[in-house]
């Protein structure tokens, strides 16, 4: 009965297509906090640290991070997981195991995010499932060389894999470690997607979205 249905993602959309006439549907993505985009720091010195953000839940699979940097432990780098969830203790447990206390760490209830996102030099986001990924298009926007996971929905939207960033398929543990070591090894390459991820989050802020919102909902108020 609707006059109009936004959803989020292409894939998405691509779901509704046989029940709604496509002219009907509007792919409009959550816009970037206007707020976020004047905490970005372009003079903030990297340091070797590979972030994830997300809830600690079997969604988010966490471990793979883990246990790619476990197969890598490339020299003087780190990871941080910002997150609260119920696979906390199971987490560090894994990290326990592989005897990585010190150079794996998780950040629950962090208030200053973006001085994290200012200062990592790689984002790393492995979901299996994602509404859409708000983490990664923020990451992205400060200008953080992404790897993430062609998980439904969102991923393939904002990445052009070895365009602007990595995609891997969602179970393939192999490939998520060789792109990270891809990444952590080639400087030249983390500075071509950083500028490509930035230029793509462009699309995304407030404004713009919100430009599209307003044309949508004046199509149909007359």
């Amino acid at each position: 009965m609707a006059n109009h249905l936004i959803v989020q993602t292409k894939n998405v959309k691509q779901i509704y297509v046989p029940l709604v006439k496509s002219r009907d549907i509007s792919i409009l993505p959550n816009p970037l906090s206007s707020e976020l985009s004047l905490l970005r720091n372009e003079t903030h010195p990297r340091e070797n640290i590979i972030l994830s953000v997300g809830r600690l839940t079997n969604d988010k699979q966490h471990h793979k991070l883990i246990n790619a940097f476990h197969t890598l432990e490339p020299e003087g780098w780190k990871v941080m997981i910002i997150g609260a969830g119920p696979k906390k203790e199971s987490l560090i447990e894994l990290i326990k195991s592989h005897d990585l206390g010190d150079k794996i760490e998780i950040l629950s209830h962090i208030k200053d995010i973006h001085n994290y996102y200012n200062k990592a030099s790689l984002f790393v986001f492995t979901s299996k499932s994602e509404g859409f990924p708000n983490a990664l298009l923020e990451a992205m926007h400060f200008s953080l060389p992404c790897i993430s996971t062609d998980c439904d929905f969102g991923p393939s939207d904002l990445i052009n894999d070895g365009v602007n960033g990595f995609l891997v398929p969602v179970d393939d543990q192999n490939l998520l470690t060789s792109k990270m070591s891809e990444l952590i090894y080639e400087e030249k390459l983390r500075t071509q997607f950083s500028e490509k991820a930035r230029e793509t989050s462009e699309q995304y802020t407030s404004k713009k979205v919100t430009a599209q919102w307003d044309a949508i909902i004046k199509t149909h108020i007359k």
